[in-house]
């Protein structure tokens, strides 16, 4: 026989029928997943700042049985939770992508600066205490600040990490090898200040 429609969750459903049973049992409490914009993430990169972890409960329910056994459907009437689930929070990268084919510009830019840019090929520790290698660029922090995200044109990309007592103004000096060095001398640049 089919039960009646069900009742309000948590009063007793009106059950015709071969069998009720009112059993209690402990169910999974899936957790949530929230997002939230990084903009130190380019845009289609995610980082897990916090893993997610399922909850408990204890649920109370009326099961209608057939004849055979099965369950043909049940009526919670009540549910506690006795371990609350832990929502997973992942940032989303918002930092907009910049794509630099040969001989072009970035499209994305905060600051355009033409500059001259000299090349050194020296190793040991930055001013911001990185080791000095490919990207590592030296400006004036008065002009450029440290930890900046630049693209010096025919170059490419590299971070704003070192200074020098030569280096005032549009003046930058980039990390090569010894032998790219020796080529790049001194030219003209633009840098582009990305972040």
């Amino acid at each position: 026989m089919i039960p009646a429609p069900d009742a309000a969750p948590g009063t007793p459903s009106t059950w015709t029928g071969d069998r009720l049973e009112v059993i209690r049992e402990q169910v999974v409490v899936p957790f949530e997943t929230r997002t939230v914009s990084d903009p130190s993430l380019a845009v289609g990169s995610t980082e897990i700042e916090t893993e997610g972890a399922q909850g408990q409960a204890m649920v109370d329910k009326e099961v209608f049985v057939d004849q055979a056994g099965n369950r043909v459907a049940e009526h919670i009437l009540r549910q506690q939770i006795v371990v609350d689930p832990v929502a997973s929070v992942v940032r989303v990268g918002s930092r907009p992508l910049v794509v630099v084919s040969p001989g072009s510009t970035p499209e994305v830019s905060h600051q355009v600066i033409s500059g001259t840019a000299t090349s050194y090929c020296l190793t040991g520790t930055t001013a911001t205490g990185t080791q000095a290698g490919p990207g590592a660029i030296a400006v004036d922090p008065a002009v450029i600040p440290l930890g900046s995200h630049l693209y010096v044109s025919g170059y490419g990309y590299g971070y704003a990490v070192d200074t020098g007592g030569l280096i005032h103004g549009s003046l930058i000096d980039l990390w090569n090898t010894c032998d790219d060095a020796i080529q790049w001398g001194r030219r003209p640049v633009t840098i582009y200040v990305l972040g």
